[in-house]
């Protein structure tokens, strides 16, 4: 009996603080995080370590991928040990990513071009919406490229902006890759910040800046006719004698050629890589005249008048190879 006695002593002295497992490595598989941590609590462990891993996903976040204790991650239910044994549990926490954007505008004069300074990832796309209270609004997308992104001139159908403007940025998870989403959710979950707006078909989160724009820009006295068409010629000094004006409403159409120009089209269409390239340049430089001639207008006081460049076939006037408008090309036989 002494003997029996003292056997028992030794066993209840074995655990100061015992403690039994409250789940099996095979119990905790369908547990979140909290839940593991609060039964093991409950049971009486004491050193419980939380190595905690970020996600982007909010439905990862909270669950466990292992627990061992005292290293091992192989136990079972009701096991006992000292309530100060090492219980180690490794669990996904949702990110915090407090998304930053701010504005900054830099003009010649009426023409506005915005830069917004951000830490959202490189490849980025954001909307950028300009408009006033009256017809006016331009939309551009950019991306975000080392920190910054990068809107063009935003300009009234070729005229100068006058007055208050409003800018809005608005990023959008769903419009966004997989590298940018890895980092901010799907669904945007990890953003936080006061940019922060929730979706109002409860689609996730989406970031919204606003800023006001003030254009200082005066509007020059307006030359006479004359004047303006001798100001286009010195700009289309480099064509000789070879360009037309004409004036239809409110559009001035400037009309082209060079000799070979017919050629060089006929043989791009064709696919004749020389010529492929020359005739790219020529678009080019087609669209840079057009913008430039706009603003000459703009600066003569014409600023409610457009130009339209046409390229003519240089074998035959009566067919045009190439139209831009606004810098923009309109029609090109060049498929």
């Amino acid at each position: 009996m002494g003997m029996l006695l003292l056997l028992m002593s030794g066993c209840g002295a074995k655990y100061e603080n015992p403690a039994d497992l409250p789940f099996g490595s095979d119990g905790w598989q369908m547990q979140t995080a909290g839940e593991a941590i609060e039964a093991l609590s409950a049971a009486g462990f004491t050193n419980i370590q939380e190595n905690i891993k970020e996600t982007s996903s909010a439905d990862d976040a909270g669950k466990i991928t292992k627990i061992t204790v005292n290293g091992e991650n192989l136990f079972r239910k009701g096991d006992r040990h000292e309530g100060t044994d090492v219980v180690e549990i490794t669990y996904y926490s949702l990110k915090r990513y407090e998304a930053e954007m701010e504005i900054e505008v830099s003009e010649d004069a009426g023409l506005p071009v915005f830069t917004v300074n951000t830490n959202l990832p490189n490849g980025t796309r954001l909307e950028l919406t300009l408009s006033n209270e009256e017809s006016y609004s331009e939309q551009q997308t950019v991306k975000v490229k080392d920190g910054q992104a990068v809107s063009d001139i935003f300009w009234d159908n070729g005229h100068y902006l006058l007055g208050e403007y409003t800018l809005s940025v608005v990023m959008k998870p769903e419009d966004q890759n997989a590298s940018v989403q890895y980092e901010i959710g799907k669904n945007g979950e990890a953003m936080t910040g006061p940019l922060v707006h929730m979706d109002e078909n409860d689609a996730g989160k989406y970031l919204l800046l606003e800023d006001g724009y003030t254009s200082n820009y005066t509007e020059p006295e307006k030359i006479s006719e004359d004047e303006l068409r001798e100001r286009f010629a010195q700009a289309l000094s480099g064509f000789g004698n070879d360009y037309e004006i004409d004036l239809e409403g409110y559009v001035y159409t400037v009309s082209v050629w060079q000799d070979g120009l017919a050629a060089c089209a006929m043989l791009a269409e064709q696919g004749v890589p020389t010529a492929v390239e020359q005739w790219g340049e020529i678009v080019d430089t087609t669209a840079e005249a057009s913008n430039s001639l706009q603003e000459l207008l703009s600066i003569s006081g014409y600023g409610d008048y457009m130009v339209q460049i046409e390229v003519l076939n240089d074998q035959n006037h009566e067919n045009t190879l190439l139209t831009v408008l606004l810098g923009m090309v309109s029609y090109s036989c060049v498929s």
